[in-house]
């Protein structure tokens, strides 16, 4: 069960827009979770990297999926973050941002990203905090750290072969 809250604004970083979802009440739920993401192209065998900033409330983990999907749209297999995920707080350095760098598989056409928490703790709710979630393409199979984070659109970058929409201009 999910309920649509309006969370305590002290938990809103200023000028970001962010997504707080509360599993309520004691469900004992044992199974992640999760949101999804709608599903997007991806070029089998290219690196990908994905982060967002997370943050959790009486959840054991919160992570990030990417869900790779072949071309008849079936499940090929998933790969997600790691590692622990702080709290939670009034401003985005009280939120851990989660990266990983993956490889698309060979017959991947198409992913779709996920925002989970797992099982309950013992407490009456648990609670799941996401802003600024990036999916696009690594600068290779070495990338360790997340690229800096803009908005769609914004910049231009040429990697690859993939030229970023949006981001170039001419006048003639």
């Amino acid at each position: 069960t999910w309920e649509q809250i309006n969370y305590h604004p002290d938990y809103k970083p200023p000028g970001v827009n962010y997504l707080a979802i509360l599993r309520p009440f004691a469900s004992g739920s044992t199974a992640d979770a999760y949101v999804n993401s709608q599903t997007f192209s991806v070029v089998g065998g290219v690196n990908y990297e994905m982060s967002a900033y997370l943050g959790r409330a009486y959840s054991p983990d919160v992570y990030m999926m990417v869900v790779w999907l072949d071309a008849s749209g079936g499940i090929i297999s998933t790969a997600r973050t790691t590692g622990a995920v702080g709290g939670f707080g009034p401003t985005l350095a009280s939120y851990t941002r989660v990266f990983a760098n993956v490889l698309a598989p060979a017959n991947a056409a198409s992913a779709f990203g996920r925002l989970a928490m797992g099982p309950q703790s013992g407490q009456d709710y648990n609670m799941l905090f996401a802003m600024l979630p990036y999916f696009g393409v690594a600068t290779g199979p070495q990338q360790t750290q997340p690229s800096p984070w803009s908005p769609s659109g914004v910049g231009t970058l040429i990697h690859g072969g993939v030229l970023k929409t949006n981001t170039v201009t001419a006048d003639r």
